[in-house]
């Protein structure tokens, strides 16, 4: 069975992250296994230039991992926007038993709408 994906979406500055922080750790409290995935439509970057791992990638590396005893990061170069989906069927083992995704308002994942306190619901 494929790891369910619930997503927190609203718009920017409403607590989506706030709520997603006090989230997990009770779903963690309970026994589940959580991952997440954030959309950043606007870019990022992660990686600091004049590190090993940005030197290996301006070298010409379309996948960069660095790995440490806990840890481990992966930078990959992707040439069309992944889904939570594909993050989950490529990068997730069956361990997990939930992925919450921050943003992905239009993949039509069961979501939950955070809504600051000077918005108003949405009204069907």
């Amino acid at each position: 069975m494929a790891i369910p994906i619930v997503s927190f979406v609203g718009r920017s500055n409403s607590g989506k992250t706030t709520l997603i922080e006090r989230v997990i750790p009770e779903l963690v409290r309970a026994g589940y296994k959580v991952a997440t995935v954030k959309h950043a439509g606007h870019g990022f970057d992660l990686d600091t230039e004049g590190k090993d791992s940005w030197r290996h990638r301006r070298a010409g590396a379309s996948n960069v991992v660095l790995l440490s005893k806990g840890s481990m990061a992966m930078f990959a170069d992707v040439s069309d926007q992944m889904h939570v989906e594909d993050v989950r069927d490529r990068f997730l083992d069956h361990s997990y038993d939930l992925i919450i995704a921050e943003g992905w308002k239009h993949e039509g994942y069961p979501s939950l709408l955070v809504l600051s306190r000077s918005q108003e619901p949405v009204r069907h």
